[in-house]
């Protein structure tokens, strides 16, 4: 075994070979001097670009307070949309006779949801070790779509006008029902001059300014439920109808989300009256439109609407 003196005394010697080692190679050479750009006085330090605060490199970034005004303080409202309920050719008359108008079935519209949809998909396991994918292979709708109305007091007309549409899809003749042997056909959905379904439900998001919109049109809608409407003796509130429509799908349409202003002219989508109700007076609709129509001369004419394809609206902005 090693003696404690031996053992340091190695130590010693070993760090005086070192020292040694370092004084025969000497110091290490300079470094080389780094050139000198003979034009670095003349030169201007650029500074860099700025964010752009429409990137996402921008999201740690500052924000002035023009940017969040710009992007915050400008949210889409949920009490401003329009809805237009489609009827069957075969039910107008049933409208009329419930005690009401299109128009006023469509202004009673109290409350509605913007519809929705997804992808399914199928889940691939391990092409890629390691890795679950999903590839997409249809887009499913949702099933229905429910719509809440104020119950007028004079005609009931919601009730009365779904309940009828329900009764002529199920081909009931009103008489039958009291039978102990009542029985029904129920009509082809499609069939020329009798078919249920109807085209034109239509729901409009729009803003207070009138110039943005959203239109969703749904394909072949009929109702499908009348939820029941609860009444009592305690405290009055107003009456409401949710009737369920369901489809075979919906279209987004005028959907250009990065218009810019001067695209957005010629691209109007109310009437006179639609942009009174809004708040406008008789001079600021009267300009607003003629602005509108003066982007793209002839296009649209007096007013600008949206509506059917058939015209009773006005003419098509689109066409």
């Amino acid at each position: 075994m090693a003696q404690p003196g031996s053992i340091s005394g190695n130590i010693k010697n070993n760090a005086k070979k070192v020292q040694d080692l370092f004084k025969k190679l000497g110091p290490p050479p300079p470094l080389p001097p780094i050139p000198k750009d003979q034009g670095a006085k003349s030169k201007v330090v650029q500074a860099p670009d700025p964010v752009d605060p429409n990137t996402a490199s921008s999201a740690t970034g500052r924000k002035n307070m023009q940017q969040i005004k710009n992007n915050l303080l400008h949210p889409a409202l949920t009490s401003h949309y329009g809805v237009e309920i489609g009827v069957p050719d075969a039910l107008r008359g049933m409208l009329t006779s419930a005690g009401g108008q299109q128009s006023q079935l469509n202004l009673l519209c109290s409350e509605v949801v913007l519809p929705g949809s997804n992808l399914a998909t199928m889940q691939i396991n391990n092409n890629f070790t390691g890795v679950t994918e999903r590839h997409a292979y249809r887009r499913v709708f949702d099933d229905r779509i429910n719509l809440t109305f104020y119950v007028d007091s004079q005609n009931y007309l919601p009730i009365r006008f779904f309940e009828a549409w329900k009764t002529y899809i199920m081909n009931e003749d009103g008489k039958s029902e009291y039978s102990s042997s009542h029985n029904y056909r129920v009509r082809y959905p499609d069939e020329p001059g009798s078919g249920y379904t109807a085209s034109g439900l239509t729901i409009t998001k729009f803003e207070r300014d009138y110039m943005n919109t959203l239109r969703y049109e749904f394909i072949k809608s009929y109702p499908i439920s009348v939820n029941s409407m609860p009444v009592s003796y305690d405290t009055s509130g107003l009456l409401k109808c949710t009737v369920s429509m369901t489809y075979l799908r919906y279209v987004v349409a005028q959907t250009r989300p990065f218009m810019s202003a001067e695209e957005y002219k010629g691209r109007g989508f109310f009437t006179k009256d639609q942009l009174l109700s809004g708040g406008m007076t008789s001079a600021q609709a009267d300009k607003f439109i003629l602005d509108q129509n003066t982007a793209t001369p002839g296009r649209l004419g007096g007013n600008f609407n949206i509506g059917p394809d058939d015209g009773s609206w006005g003419p098509n902005p689109y066409k």
